[in-house]
């Protein structure tokens, strides 16, 4: 297993594992075209694309192509890299409360700097959730790969069993649930024409329309759903990184860690592909597709993340590509606030006011330029300062040093 020495100073740079860069680097840029949705249209139009926009010709191949390679796979591949960081520190860190204060910095300075993403920028916003994981699952770094890898498993059917618990409860929901429900999935459209018009509008106008959106993932979704998906992916990338899956050199022949990556790939394809299908026919009971029609994209974005990950290259890549995305991935949380700060001055009306005028196609190339673009910066920003600045704040700010 790669260990580094225990020490309470930073991780030198030279210590750094090219393949976890790189990988990070891909999940960076990977979360683009999916959040972009986000950036430049309604809310509830991730979830159900029939609110917003059509879905013929170049807008349905690339709304398949994100809902088959993106959509929630790289946020997955994240957790899951996030994961090994925490063992990583702990193995660099070693045993002591001082070990637990520094974690406490940085897991701190990662959960203020994600409320002022949410409630000031953009809502959707992942460090502050990030956070609260890293703090629960401290203690959990030190525990064997096998009790990892079986709490993981069990958390991740936590949001499903909600799920299915909320369907066969239907008859018992009030009338007003019900209609709730319903609305959130398929929101009226003045609804939508207000949301709209809100981020066109000033800092004040989004306000009113990002604080209850933030506060919805945050104190509703979370503790439902996307939480038990948080911990338990991070809690198998923290395995993963105690049998050396993420670092290449686990045990596993090549030819078995590839025949199982192909499987995987095959099941999350499968899956993403069958839950689209469903997805779209699904208006005729929009309260049965609120609820379930996400299942089959949850499994098999979970499943397409470890195909991701065991196809990547053991020693990663060489050349201009591998040395630029390892790059991002050094830069990974000034890279993230980057694109949140660029899409907002694109889409919010504090900036180029584009909020719902862009079709998916043109959304899916912007993303895609805009990745190849921090490709670029981050290269050159590493070539004359040793990290990203928030790195270096977050680095000053955990270590004081």
């Amino acid at each position: 297993m790669y260990l580094a020495s225990v020490t309470h100073a930073p991780l030198p740079t030279p210590e750094r594992h090219q393949r976890l860069d790189q990988l990070r680097g891909l999940a960076v840029l990977g979360i683009l075209p999916v959040n972009i949705l986000l950036f430049s249209g309604p809310f509830a139009a991730l979830a159900n694309p029939m609110v917003w926009g059509e879905l013929r010709g170049p807008n349905a191949v690339a709304w398949w192509l994100t809902r088959l390679l993106f959509e929630q796979k790289f946020l997955t591949l994240f957790c899951i890299l996030f994961g090994a960081g925490l063992v990583m520190q702990r193995l660099h860190l070693g045993p002591g409360p001082d070990a637990w204060r520094v974690h406490r910095r940085r897991m701190a300075f990662l959960f203020v700097l994600g409320l002022v993403h949410a409630y000031a920028i953009w809502y959707g916003d992942i460090l502050a959730p990030y956070a609260i994981c890293g703090l629960l699952l401290w203690p959990a770094t030190r525990w064997p790969a096998v009790r990892l890898w079986s709490l993981g498993l069990m958390l991740l059917t936590v949001p499903s069993i909600i799920n299915w618990l909320a369907w066969f409860s239907l008859s018992g929901w009030s009338g007003a649930a019900l209609e709730a429900l319903e609305r959130s999935w398929q929101p009226h459209l003045a609804d939508l024409l207000t949301e709209i018009a809100a981020y066109r509008g000033d800092w004040f106008s989004q306000l009113r329309e990002r604080v209850p959106q933030a506060l919805y993932l945050q104190l509703q979704l979370f503790p439902l759903a996307s939480g038990w998906r948080l911990l338990g992916s991070m809690l198998l990338g923290m395995a993963a990184m105690r049998t050396d899956l993420l670092t290449g050199a686990a045990s596993l022949s090549g030819r078995t860690l590839r025949t199982g990556a192909w499987v995987l790939a095959g099941l999350g394809l499968a899956l993403t592909a069958w839950g689209g299908q469903e997805l779209l026919v699904a208006g005729k009971s929009p309260i049965r597709a609120a609820l379930l029609s996400g299942q089959p994209l949850y499994w098999g974005s979970l499943a397409m993340a470890w195909a991701y990950l065991l196809l990547f290259p053991r020693q990663g890549f060489g050349g201009w590509a591998g040395i630029s995305l390892a790059c991002v991935g050094r830069t990974a949380l000034s890279n993230y606030l980057l694109q949140s700060l660029l899409c907002t001055g694109i889409f919010y009306g504090t900036g180029l006011a584009m909020f719902g005028q862009l079709q998916r196609w043109q959304l899916l190339l912007m993303a895609l330029t805009l990745g190849a673009g921090q490709l670029i910066v981050s290269r050159l920003w590493l070539s004359a300062f040793e990290r990203g600045p928030l790195e270096q704040l977050w680095r000053r700010l955990s270590y004081r040093a």
